[in-house]
């Protein structure tokens, strides 16, 4: 497994997006590894601060564009941070800032592609693409209740399943449903909800704010994340109906500005093969656009050019130019792929 390094990328939307899988469970068949190196998803799209660590280790590492994760692995987005983890069934699960997100489980059997996402804090969106021969669903586990998506309906239709669930640092769950395929976990009752609704569930009385430095994969496994939470469903779970947009009505979020012309990537070419061990990254800025490769701006001089050497390792180099609008919107990316020999 090769983890491709030097790079930065753009995502359109500030949220998120998962398709992974589901099917209920107990007494199934044993499940088929998804890769003999045991890879089950590859990072992407990472802007900003993307930190990631792995199973049962303390130290936090940056992540990189196309880093590979396996099951218990970590991912930790800061502020304005987001990325995307795109899981080998071509599943997404898209991060918002200030996110955390465990790697907990993908089981592929005959009929059932299955993900099993714990989400301790932060903001996820999710959405299951209906295609493929597959059933596919995904688990995602908080300390207050566990939310499972599938692309087949209760009748066997295939749906587009669409949610997304954020949870504070101490523990309260609120969930936006956008279709049918979506059913809460709670104290061995699984209730299913409807599309366009609201859930919401308080943190537990004396929650202490999660501490992300030190969370263990395996405290996860052996306490809140091995079976559904306690809740009192009629006391503490709140469904009602999430606002509907009026037709006709100009949308929520202002239009995000498109890139077009306003950066251009001078060097390097796409598929350059150098014995170097560094190579020059320029380009042009006009506007108010910004520009990123990991967590470094590029600054432009008066005539909007700039121009900077980054590093490179042996092998395959994926440079990935996240370009940043004026409101701070993704907007585009550029992507360059460099061999050092």
């Amino acid at each position: 497994m090769n983890r491709l390094k030097g790079l930065l990328v753009l995502s359109i939307s500030g949220g998120l997006l998962v398709t992974a899988a589901c099917r209920q469970k107990e007494q199934a068949p044993a499940p088929v590894a998804p890769s003999a190196a045991g890879m089950v998803a590859v990072l992407s799209e990472l802007r900003l601060d993307v930190r990631h660590r792995k199973s049962n280790e303390l130290i936090w590492s940056s992540a990189s564009d196309g880093l590979g994760l396996v099951n218990y692995d970590s991912i930790k987005t800061g502020e304005k941070a987001s990325g995307k983890i795109k899981f080998n069934n071509q599943s997404v699960l898209e991060l918002n800032e200030k996110t955390i997100v465990i790697v907990m489980d993908r089981e592929v059997r005959n009929d059932v592609d299955r993900s099993v996402l714990a989400l301790p804090a932060g903001r996820v969106e999710s959405k299951i693409d209906p295609a493929g021969d597959k059933a596919v669903e995904v688990l995602v586990k908080t300390r207050r209740g566990w939310l499972k998506a599938s692309n087949r309906a209760a009748d066997g239709s295939r749906v587009e399943a669409k949610f997304n669930i954020a949870v504070s640092e101490t523990g309260a769950m609120k969930v936006q449903t956008q279709t049918k395929g979506i059913t809460l976990v709670v104290s061995g009752v699984e209730k299913p909800i409807e599309a366009n609704q609201e859930i919401s569930i308080p943190e537990e009385k004396g929650a202490k704010p999660v501490d992300v430095e030190k969370i263990s994969a395996a405290a996860f496994l052996e306490t809140a994340y091995k079976e559904p939470p306690r809740v009192d469903i009629k006391r503490d779970v709140e469904i009602k109906r999430a606002p509907v947009p009026v037709p006709g009505a100009p949308p929520a979020a202002a239009k995000k500005p498109a890139a077009g012309n306003a950066v251009r990537i001078t060097s390097p070419t796409d598929k350059l093969v150098t014995t170097e061990a560094s190579v020059k990254v320029s380009g042009m800025i006009s506007g108010k656009m910004k520009v990123f490769l990991n967590d470094t701006e590029f600054k432009a001089g008066p005539d909007g050019a700039f121009s900077a050497m980054h590093p490179l390792t042996p092998g395959v180099n994926i440079l990935t130019f996240q370009i940043i609008g004026p409101t701070d919107d993704k907007v585009d990316y550029v992507v360059r792929e460099v061999m050092r020999k």
